[in-house]
């Protein structure tokens, strides 16, 4: 998962949600504990959520950025 992605929640998550997010900004932290994935959806109330790095495991990536 990188900037520009665009991704969703897997199916059969507890979330089982179809909206569609671009990944805006993944955090550079060295520790995996610390890092933050910053995705858009203007559908959204605030438009974005932050999802930690290992909540990136429920999430697939739909297509890939250049």
């Amino acid at each position: 998962m990188k900037k520009g992605d665009l991704v969703r929640y897997k199916s059969g998550t507890i979330w089982d949600v179809e909206d569609l997010f671009i990944v805006l900004r993944v955090s550079s932290h060295k520790k995996p504990s610390e890092r933050r994935v910053r995705l858009y959806n203007p559908q959204l109330e605030g438009s974005t959520i932050i999802i930690s790095w290992d909540e990136r495991e429920i999430m697939e990536v739909i297509s890939e950025s250049d």
